[in-house]
């Protein structure tokens, strides 16, 4: 027995359009006795639909799968499925069957699938259902009574519609903007594509407090009289609908009847178009621009309200009249009369499934007059320019556009506040288009000065555009012409002849912005006073540019000390000077320096060299013949004084002057910056001229408070112009100020840069080490021992006229701290290492008597001098030869290495040289107060040397040189 039970249907609603959806179900269920076999069925649509209204009919498992073939459609309401291939269910299992089809008509009919008899179902059982001849035989089939249990019916519907609105957010459009978007309103069909016969949207207008549209003319007060070309645009396919302004009481939203009053609403119908799958279509109007002071105005506001119920709805399944109207959010009475009508594409028949229904409204949106702000900037309270300067910023302003619209910035007027227009040429305005803050691109130059104004009203691309709610930056440059008419320059806002000193006009429709508001004053552009402004400008002084022939420049004595040399023929000698030069209001070239040596005419000086700080090539160089023909100082001015300057110390003579000469831009100053420049000689070797012990001073200046001759000689690099040296007026004039930081009006605005005093020598000691191979801490010793060891080093160097320039030591004086130590007296001797034989005797002197030397009479003991004089003369070889060195030892005859030891003291021996890198200690000798510690000369193989050729101070890094420490 196969037994038949109907199932419910869901969703027992389907649409035309709607494909392989489920228009009936059942479950057959098999007894235990044998499996059963299905072959086919045949089915009777038992309600009013119609043949052909859904076909593609066939029966499928819940799972999915296809049983049956598929046939087109009913005939005569009946149907017969062939199962393929022949499907079977064990015995004692049930299973539901679907059938399904695709509908294509019938809207508001009603679907009913049923078995009308038993011989509806073929079925055969495995065990009895075969004959001995191969014959079939049906099985029983159970159907269930219909009066008590029905099979589920469908009702088949037209489609659904679903209508709503997806924004904009609020945007802002001026009076006078096209195609503003007041909605973008998104239909969305089920299968069946829609055609919708009458669409109703109304319009709503307030004003900024959201009132009526009341004040101004009564031609511009109604919502028709604000917006035209009301349309919906398909924003896929641009198919564009225009809107029908209905004309009726009810439809103008007046507050009384004539629509003469001030309105709030208006309805718009909108007819035949069709809507498929998903689509979204803007509500779109053009604004009527009535004037600034009438309706559409600032903050006036719009939205739209669509009617969402439809002419009929489903109501238990069955299509029926929609008695619910439309109020449009209570603006008027509601009614019926705008519900919407839509149908089926394919069959017209009325859809019932509309949703949301109701009010659907957008939001609202504002009109913006279009502005644009501008607000001049600060960029400074004054600077300097010279003659020729190029791409001088003037003046600084910001423009920001408002929010309703881009601006397009298309003219500027300028005119002179200070000064005259004609001291610059190549008036240019520029603009930042990236918005770092500093302008990159030009918009307009090459302007000149017309009736004493600067006009911009041609710039690239035909003006430039400010995005909404966006600021730029703009600059006007000019370059200072090269003659000018008088000193001074500055600019401004040409608010004063003219109100129409700015133009700018909306981007998209090229309307012009109009009147202008200065400082809180509105004009429109006959000048009179107005309350409505598009263009608001904030105006600030800008820079006051002084203008000047040329710049300044500064040449003083670097702060960094230097030490003073010896100058070691044939070699390149260390800074001897050093200069720091500054430069103002341009770019500095500096042609010519002279630099003039005191105390000596330097004939040991080849040349000088000239570096900048940090550069280990030279950039110029400075010798007798670059001066040419120009005056220089050929004596030294000034007497010898005790003053501490080189001029003053050295004393009057014949000087040289060395002349640098850069006539290709070898020494420029940035303005504004210091650059220091560092001057080393050239020396010359003996086969050249050098000579040993010749006084080398560096000054640049005549020692006086005015010149006759151009120490320093510069032009301006964007000027061109020649600077002259300072008059001393107290004002920076295009000057060249020496000596002097700042411009005075007195003698100090000129004075004398000098160097320190130095002197030539043709050999020179390097370093001077410890060459004890005792350690420190070592135990004192006694007896004659060697207690100090020092290894002194010659340069190595190319002055060999009548041989090789060695140095030879003539005294060395030696520190020596014997604490709790007992010397012999008069034991003290010095000798060069590599002949011990040798020797000479040096003499030991109280240390603590500070004024002269006291020689010490008895056991030596404590601190003291021991001065080793007369080397030259002695038998002891202290001559060392160029690039090579010697080791010297002081020894002495040690009596007790502890005269304390009882008391338990502590004690120390060591011998120190020290005091011999200074220049200013001249004196040797016992009879003297000054501790010179080390002197030497200059000596070739001839062995002969010059009286004047001794130096009393070795130039080494240390200070001093310890040997060994011995301790108890």
């Amino acid at each position: 027995i196969v037994s038949v039970t109907y199932r419910t249907v869901s969703p027992d609603e389907v649409e035309v359009g709607d494909v392989g959806v489920v228009v009936g179900k059942y479950e057959v269920s098999v007894n235990s006795t044998e499996d059963q076999t299905f072959y086919s069925m045949t089915l009777e649509q038992n309600s009013s639909a119609s043949d052909g209204d859904f076909v593609n009919i066939a029966v499928r498992r819940t799972d999915g799968t296809i049983l049956t073939n598929t046939v087109s459609q009913t005939v005569g309401d009946f149907i017969t499925v062939v199962f393929d291939p022949p499907f079977t269910v064990l015995e004692g299992d049930k299973i539901t069957l679907e059938i399904i089809a695709d509908v294509v008509g019938g809207a508001g009919d009603q679907i009913i699938m049923h078995f009308e008899e038993t011989s509806d179902l073929f079925a055969v059982g495995s065990l009895y259902g075969y004959g001995v001849n191969g014959q079939l035989y049906g099985s029983q089939i159970s159907l269930p009574s219909e009066t008590s249990s029905l099979p589920d019916t469908v009702s088949i519907d037209a489609g659904e519609f679903t209508i709503g609105i997806d924004g904009p957010p609020q945007e802002e459009y001026t009076r006078d903007d096209n195609d503003a978007v007041l909605g973008n309103i998104t239909f969305q069909t089920g299968g069946e594509d829609i055609d919708v016969k009458d669409l109703f949207i109304l319009v709503q207008g307030t004003s900024s407090t959201g009132s009526i549209l009341t004040g101004g003319a009564s031609t511009a007060d109604q919502i028709h009289e604000l917006l035209e070309d009301v349309e919906i645009r398909n924003k896929s396919t641009g198919r564009t609908i225009d809107g029908v302004r209905l004309t009726g009481t009810s439809d103008l939203g007046s507050t009384a009847a004539g629509a003469t009053e001030a309105g709030t609403y208006q309805v718009y119908r909108f007819d035949d178009f069709i809507v498929r799958g998903d689509e979204t279509w803007e509500f779109r109007v053009d604004f009527i621009d009535n004037g600034s002071d009438q309706h559409p105005s600032n903050n006036d506001k719009f939205r739209i309200h669509i009617c969402g119920e439809p002419t009929h709805i489903l109501s238990a399944g069955a299509l029926t009249s929609n008695t619910t109207g439309c109020s449009f959010a209570a603006l008027l009475t509601s009614t019926t009369s705008y519900q919407m009508q839509v149908e089926g594409l394919s069959t017209g028949d009325k859809v019932g499934d509309v949703r949301p229904r109701g009010n659907i409204a957008g939001n609202f949106h504002q009109i913006a007059t279009a502005t644009l702000t501008i607000a001049v900037k600060e960029i400074g309270t004054g600077d300097t320019a010279v003659e020729n300067a190029k791409n001088v910023n003037l003046f600084r302003f910001e423009a920001r556009a408002g929010e309703a619209e881009d601006i397009l910035f298309t003219k500027a007027i300028f005119e002179s506040a200070s000064g005259s227009l004609n001291n610059g040429q190549n008036y240019a305005l520029w603009v930042d288009t990236d918005g770092d803050g500093s302008v990159d691109t030009v918009l307009e130059d090459g302007v000149a000065s017309q009736s004493s104004q600067i006009s911009f009203n041609d710039l690239a691309g035909g003006g430039y555009v400010i995005p909404a709610e966006e600021t730029v930056v703009f600059e006007v440059h000019a370059d200072v012409s090269s003659s000018l008419t008088n000193n001074d320059l500055e600019i401004r806002f040409d608010t004063g002849s003219t109100v129409t000193y700015v133009e700018a006009e909306e981007l998209d429709d090229g309307s012009n912005l109009s009147n202008l508001k200065t400082n809180g004053t509105c004009l429109d552009t006959d000048g009179a006073a107005t309350t409505s402004c598009d263009i608001i400008t904030t105006t600030v002084f800008s820079q006051l540019w002084t203008l000047r022939s040329q710049g300044d420049l500064y040449v003083t004595k670097d702060t960094e000390p230097l030490r003073s040399r010896q100058l070691l023929g044939g070699t390149l000698g260390e800074a001897i000077l050093r200069l720091e030069l500054h430069a103002e209001h341009e770019d500095i070239d500096v042609t010519d320096i002279q630099i003039t040596s005191s105390g000596s005419t330097a004939t040991a000086i080849d040349r000088l060299e000239l570096y900048r700080d940090g550069e280990a090539t030279k950039f110029a160089e400075a010798t007798k013949g670059g001066c040419g023909s120009d005056t220089k100082l050929d004596h030294n001015p000034k007497a010898a004084t005790s003053n501490n300057s080189v001029q003053d110390q050295v004393g009057s003579g014949s000087v040289t002057t060395f002349c640098v000469n850069m006539e290709n831009q070898q020494l420029v100053i940035p303005d504004g910056d210091d650059i220091d420049v560092i001057i080393r000689p050239r020396m010359k070797t003996d086969e050249q001229g050098g000579v040993s012990n010749q006084i080398i001073a560096l000054f640049i200046g005549s020692g006086a408070a005015t010149y006759d001759n151009l120490v320093v000689q510069a032009r301006g690099g964007e000027s061109s112009n020649d600077l002259t040296m300072s008059d001393q007026d107290g004002t920076a004039e295009g000057e060249i100020f020496v000596g002097s930081e700042t411009a005075t009006s007195n003698s100090n605005s000129n004075s004398t840069i000098s160097g320190n005093k130095n002197i030539s020598v043709l050999s020179k000691v390097t370093s001077i080490t410890n060459a004890n191979p005792d350690a420190n801490g070592t135990s004192v010793p006694t007896g004659i021992s060697a207690i100090g060891q020092f290894k002194v080093s010659a340069a190595a160097h190319g002055n060999s006229k009548n041989g090789d320039n060695d140095i030879t030591l003539s005294g060395v004086v030696f520190n020596v701290n014997a604490t709790n130590v007992s010397i012999s007296n008069g034991s003290f001797k010095m000798y060069n290492k590599a002949d011990q034989t040798k020797t000479v005797t040096c003499v030991e002197y109280d240390n603590d008597t500070p004024t002269a030397r006291v020689q010490i009479s008895n056991t030596s003991s404590g601190t003291m001098l021991v001065s080793c004089d007369g080397l030259v003369a002695s038998n002891v070889n202290t001559e060392i030869d160029e690039g090579t060195d010697s080791t010297f030892v002081l020894q002495a005859d040690i009596t007790n290495p502890n005269n304390q030891a009882a008391a338990g003291g502590v004690s120390v021996l060591q011998v120190t040289l020290q005091e011999f890198d200074d220049i200013s200690v001249t004196g040797f000798g016992a009879n003297t107060s000054a501790k010179a510690h080390i002197q030497w000369i200059d000596k070739d193989q001839a062995n002969t040397y010059a009286a004047g050729n001794v130096f009393t101070w070795i130039e080494y890094p240390e200070t001093s040189v310890k040997s060994t420490s011995y301790n108890s």
